[in-house]
């Protein structure tokens, strides 16, 4: 069975907003009709964390991903987040791909966020984005902002730890 590496999915995803969000949207129209299914996610709590299962399906494909959340591991120089997807095909049950999916998961939150934002606002008009937290997950909310709002003029930028607001205000300025 094929893996494929953060690195490898970060290269699949880098440049592909407006794709990725498009296919989000799909999902979502898909899951209404029936082709798409996604049952409860299920937790397994730990005392420094959770681990959480959640399985899905769209039309061809089946998979489950397995995502720990340790808040506590900045502690141990180690991502709050680790994960892993498993693909199967959904007819036969053969196994397709394993990947490593914290780039994957990164991506899917920003763009079902830019989503939403683009099925709730009342016009396609927004000129002013604001973030509490600045960390990379507010960098890739931007990028799929942009693709629903390019209209974007003011961002405005809230964190507790300054050196963040900094590294993102000079991604933003290039």
């Amino acid at each position: 069975m094929l893996h494929l590496s953060d690195e490898q999915i970060s290269d699949l995803l880098v440049g592909r907003e407006k794709h990725i969000i498009q296919q989000m949207e799909n999902v979502f129209k898909d899951y209404h009709i029936g082709v798409a299914e996604m049952i409860p996610k299920t937790y397994l709590t730990t005392r420094s964390g959770d681990f959480r299962a959640m399985p899905a399906r769209w039309g061809d494909y089946s998979g489950v991903k397995w995502i720990s959340v340790y808040p506590s591991n900045y502690k141990h120089k180690l991502p709050t987040i680790h994960g892993t997807l498993l693909l199967n095909n959904t007819y036969t049950g053969e196994p397709i791909v394993s990947m490593d999916c914290a780039q994957l998961t990164a991506y899917r939150t920003a763009a079902v966020s830019a989503l939403a934002a683009k099925h709730l606002t009342l016009n396609s008009i927004v000129r002013t984005l604001t973030f509490i937290g600045c960390g990379y997950q507010s960098m890739l909310h931007m990028k799929m902002y942009n693709e629903i709002f390019p209209n974007i003029e003011c961002i405005k930028l809230y964190d507790v730890n300054n050196d963040n607001i900094s590294k993102l205000t000079h991604w933003i300025n290039n």
